[in-house]
């Protein structure tokens, strides 16, 4: 099966389905595979489900590969629920599954569990997996859980540094908000519109209209619009 084959209705996906099981594609697991990342990405997702559950056993490619998919298509609940089938079974995730689960995780609970699958498997050194630990911790509001988490991280992106900006500006913590947010930029490192929004209103809390003015410059200088 050719990984650049396009399909756009979910009859397609069916019939391709259907001449994989005549001619004993089915059975290889690329084939499936490629078939659940071409379903996944067209927004197919219950089928993609489907055809993930008639591999046997369970692929670490074809699960990771569908997971990132659903989290892609914004299926999140059900990416969390193949995630939790596919450690049922034993199968490992990868560090880009790990990077991509954290956003389908909307309460503390999963957000949780799927930062212990990130130390068991050794993957908290990755900085895409740990920028996005931090940028979910921060979604969920534990500040304190992603201030912690950005301080271990041996690089920090762009991705981190805005979200706890972003974070400590909607707690109320205006200093700290803006200490980051001039740290990030002397670091070379870009702020997001929703962060820079977030420091001038920090400013406005505070008063502060001195720095708010150094915040303008930046963003005239920097052509933000």
């Amino acid at each position: 099966m050719h990984a650049r084959v396009v399909l756009t209705s979910i009859s397609q996906c069916k019939q391709l389905h259907a001449r994989l099981l005549v001619s004993g594609g089915a059975h290889h697991h690329p084939n499936v595979i490629k078939l659940i990342t071409i379903c996944t990405t067209q927004g197919f997702s219950a089928y993609a489900r489907l055809l993930l559950h008639g591999i046997e056993p369970v692929s670490s490619l074809a699960c990771n590969s569908a997971i990132r998919g659903l989290c892609d298509a914004g299926h999140l609940l059900e990416s969390l629920l193949l995630y939790c089938r596919m450690r049922s079974y034993g199968v490992k995730p990868n560090a880009c599954t790990l990077s991509s689960l954290p956003k389908s995780c909307e309460s503390l609970i999963h957000g949780r569990q799927v930062h212990c699958d990130v130390i068991k498997f050794g993957l908290g050194s990755e900085v895409f997996v740990s920028a996005s630990m931090v940028s979910m911790y921060a979604r969920l509001c534990c500040v304190q859980d992603a201030r912690r988490l950005f301080d271990e991280m041996p690089e920090r992106d762009s991705k981190s540094w805005n979200s706890l900006i972003v974070e400590y500006a909607r707690s109320g913590c205006h200093r700290t908000s803006l200490d980051m947010f001039w740290r990030m930029i002397e670091g070379g490192l870009e702020c997001t519109r929703i962060a820079m929004a977030k420091v001038l209103h920090a400013c406005a809390c505070l008063r502060d209209i001195e720095q708010g003015r150094r915040i303008h410059d930046h963003i005239i200088t920097s052509g933000i619009e």
